[in-house]
């Protein structure tokens, strides 16, 4: 069993991240369907405008980053120190 989940610490980090990057796909999606689509699919009212769609995809795209980081720097974390 690797490391990191024997570390039940880390791994809920890990899990928090993948999480977030999740989220930041889904807002970047409503906001690209909005352009695409005039409307989402799936939540009736969000985004209501073209300012709305605008600031869903960049916090999106900062979630997914932001999540990213973590996530990478978790990876290093869990192999160690190099020789």
């Amino acid at each position: 069993m690797p490391r990191w989940v024997q570390d039940r610490r880390g791994f809920a980090r890990l899990l928090a991240a993948v999480l977030a990057a999740a989220l930041g796909v889904m807002a970047v999606s409503l906001g690209a369907a909005w352009f695409a689509l005039g409307r989402t699919p799936v939540l009736r009212d969000f985004p209501s405008s073209a300012t709305d769609a605008i600031v869903s995809i960049l916090a999106g795209l900062a979630a997914m980053l932001m999540a990213g980081l973590r996530m990478r720097r978790r990876q290093g974390e869990a192999q160690g120190p190099k020789p």
